[in-house]
Parts: C-alpha cells; sequence; structure tokens
C-alpha cells in the first residue's frame, strides 16, 4: 500500500476525530426549548437555527471537517484501487 494511500487514510481519520470533538463543543451552544429529537440524526443536527450565535464558527470547522473527511477518503480508495491495479 502506498504511504499517501494511508497518509489520506490517517488524514480521513483524523478530520472524523475533529468533528466528533466540535459536536461535543457544540452540545452547550443549543437554544433552549429545542426538542432532543431535533439533534439525533447527524448531518441535520449541524444546522445553524438549532444553536446560538456563538456557535457560528464551530459549524464551519465541522462542515470543513467533514469536507476534508469525504475528500481525503475518496482520494483513499482511489490510490489504494489504483495501487491494487
Amino acid at each position: 500500500m502506498p504511504r499517501i494511500t494511508l497518509a489520506l487514510f490517517a488524514a480521513a481519520m483524523i478530520a472524523a476525530v475533529r468533528v466528533w470533538t466540535l459536536d461535543w463543543h457544540l452540545n452547550v451552544l443549543r437554544v433552549p426549548g429545542t426538542p432532543d429529537a431535533a439533534y439525533r440524526v447527524s448531518p441535520f443536527r449541524w444546522r445553524r437555527r438549532l444553536y446560538t450565535g456563538e456557535a457560528v464558527p464551530v459549524l464551519r470547522k465541522i462542515w470543513r471537517a467533514i469536507w476534508v473527511f469525504y475528500v481525503c477518503g475518496f482520494l483513499a480508495v482511489v490510490s489504494f484501487a489504483v495501487a491494487a491495479a
């Protein structure tokens, strides 16, 4: 397996951990009175209307980390497929 594949997989894993840690920070920035069911489905829980105004920079970081996760994961799979062929 090429080193670039391992590096891309590692970057995707780091981005996933980053999303997880930022998600923990968002728990204290929830809008009071919003039902818990609004926060259960992952992609929909990171909407601005569910959090206070202080959460906007954290939400941007989460979406950026999700983008990095998917791009690095996709490139790692492509790199692995090319190396295996």
